[in-house]
């Protein structure tokens, strides 16, 4: 079958959840609804923070969330660069999980679940690791506790992309190699290789 890609022929072999044309693209590549809405969670909470953050560092740091308790506050003393540098990880966290939701190829989805949790899973380890004396133990626990659950959403992202083997070190490559071929180069004469 021909995914009208040059000449590259596509083998019925094909992975659950592989793209394969613009039909799948349409229908989330595949994906569960569950699973685009969780994407969804990830990615829209970090774009709006890390935006606010890039834009405003003050007033993201004085006021985050927008109402009590104001959780970035509860670190200080206030830092512009560091605030901004924290919005852009934010921002650039949210930015690589949207793009796994507009671009839907398994490869670029754990790309991004991995990005998100290198971000997501130091931030939530330092929260645990260094409650906020200006919170009470319920808005610290609930604060790490989302943050505990974003590390848990990205790796059900990763998880849900790599299951059966599909993104193996060596088994990927592999299907790769096997489901596709690719016409041979055609030399026309005079051209030298």
């Amino acid at each position: 079958m021909s995914d009208r890609i040059g000449e590259r022929n596509v083998d019925d072999r094909r992975v659950p959840g592989e793209v394969v044309g613009d039909a799948v693209a349409r229908q989330g590549g595949g994906r569960p609804f569950w699973l685009r809405a969780l994407m969804v969670l990830l990615a829209v909470p970090n774009l709006i923070t890390g935006g606010w953050a890039v834009i405003s560092p003050r007033s993201w740091f004085d006021s985050f969330p927008g109402w009590a308790p104001e959780l970035i506050a509860a670190h200080p003393p206030f830092n512009d660069h560091l605030a901004f540098d924290a919005g852009a990880g934010l921002l650039a966290s949210g930015l690589v999980m949207t793009l796994a939701l507009v671009w839907p190829r398994a490869e670029v989805a754990v790309t991004a679940a991995v990005g998100y949790t290198a971000f997501a899973l130091p931030h939530a380890v330092w929260h645990l690791a260094n409650p906020s004396e200006l919170m009470s133990s319920v808005d610290n626990a609930v604060n790490t506790g989302s943050l505990v659950a974003a590390v848990a959403g990205s790796a059900v992202v990763l998880f849900w992309h790599t299951r059966d083997g599909r993104l193996g070190a060596s088994q990927g490559l592999q299907h790769n190699q096997k489901a596709r071929t690719v016409p041979e180069v055609v030399i026309l004469e005079g051209e030298q290789r």
